[in-house]
Protein backbone atom coordinates (compact mmCIF):
# COMPACT_ATOMS: atom_id res chain seq x y z
CA UNK A 1 0.00 0.00 0.00
CA UNK A 2 1.22 3.62 -0.40
CA UNK A 3 1.61 4.36 3.44
CA UNK A 4 4.34 1.29 3.26
CA UNK A 5 5.72 2.77 0.07
CA UNK A 6 6.17 6.08 1.56
CA UNK A 7 7.94 5.04 5.37
CA UNK A 8 10.36 2.31 3.00
CA UNK A 9 11.67 6.08 0.65
CA UNK A 10 11.62 7.65 3.90
CA UNK A 11 13.86 4.97 5.57
CA UNK A 12 16.66 5.33 3.11
CA UNK A 13 19.44 7.78 3.38
CA UNK A 14 19.26 10.95 1.46
CA UNK A 15 22.06 10.12 -0.48
CA UNK A 16 20.55 7.12 -2.00
CA UNK A 17 17.04 8.42 -2.40
CA UNK A 18 17.73 10.04 -5.64
CA UNK A 19 19.08 6.52 -6.60
CA UNK A 20 16.18 5.12 -5.79
CA UNK A 21 13.30 7.45 -7.34
CA UNK A 22 15.37 7.35 -10.48
CA UNK A 23 14.97 3.76 -10.78
CA UNK A 24 11.82 3.48 -9.87
CA UNK A 25 11.10 6.52 -12.77
CA UNK A 26 12.62 4.09 -15.13
CA UNK A 27 10.65 1.25 -14.31
CA UNK A 28 7.58 2.79 -14.13
CA UNK A 29 8.49 4.47 -17.59
CA UNK A 30 9.61 0.94 -19.13
CA UNK A 31 6.40 -0.80 -17.68
CA UNK A 32 4.05 1.82 -19.67
CA UNK A 33 6.01 1.77 -23.02
CA UNK A 34 5.81 -2.13 -22.74
CA UNK A 35 2.19 -1.78 -22.44
CA UNK A 36 1.99 0.43 -25.15
CA UNK A 37 3.78 -1.84 -27.35
CA UNK A 38 1.71 -4.55 -26.31
CA UNK A 39 -1.56 -2.36 -27.33
CA UNK A 40 -0.23 -2.05 -30.74
CA UNK A 41 0.64 -5.66 -31.41
CA UNK A 42 -3.02 -6.11 -30.24
CA UNK A 43 -4.44 -3.53 -32.31
CA UNK A 44 -2.35 -5.64 -35.30
CA UNK A 45 -3.85 -8.58 -34.90
CA UNK A 46 -7.02 -7.09 -34.58
CA UNK A 47 -6.55 -5.37 -38.19
CA UNK A 48 -5.71 -8.11 -39.05
CA UNK A 49 -8.33 -10.66 -38.22
CA UNK A 50 -11.14 -7.92 -39.54
CA UNK A 51 -9.19 -8.33 -42.90
CA UNK A 52 -9.09 -12.01 -42.75
CA UNK A 53 -12.81 -11.94 -42.61
CA UNK A 54 -13.12 -9.40 -45.34
CA UNK A 55 -11.13 -12.11 -47.39
CA UNK A 56 -7.96 -10.17 -47.49
CA UNK A 57 -4.87 -11.53 -49.08
CA UNK A 58 -2.30 -13.05 -46.73
CA UNK A 59 0.06 -10.95 -48.63
CA UNK A 60 -1.89 -7.86 -48.29
CA UNK A 61 -2.45 -8.11 -44.54
CA UNK A 62 1.16 -8.43 -44.64
CA UNK A 63 1.70 -4.98 -46.25
CA UNK A 64 -0.54 -3.61 -44.28
CA UNK A 65 -0.04 -4.83 -41.01
CA UNK A 66 3.51 -5.36 -40.52
CA UNK A 67 2.82 -9.17 -39.65
CA UNK A 68 4.33 -12.24 -40.81
CA UNK A 69 2.72 -14.81 -42.77
CA UNK A 70 3.35 -17.33 -40.13
CA UNK A 71 0.97 -14.89 -37.73
CA UNK A 72 -1.41 -14.33 -40.34
CA UNK A 73 -1.72 -17.94 -41.10
CA UNK A 74 -2.12 -18.79 -37.70
CA UNK A 75 -4.83 -16.20 -37.27
CA UNK A 76 -6.50 -17.73 -40.59
CA UNK A 77 -6.57 -21.08 -38.53
CA UNK A 78 -8.14 -19.87 -35.82
CA UNK A 79 -11.76 -18.59 -37.24
CA UNK A 80 -11.50 -22.16 -38.72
Amino acid sequence: DTETIIKTVDSIPDNAKEVVMTTAEKLRKQGWEEGREEGREEAKLEDALKMVLKGYSVDDICEITGLSREEVRKLQNSIR
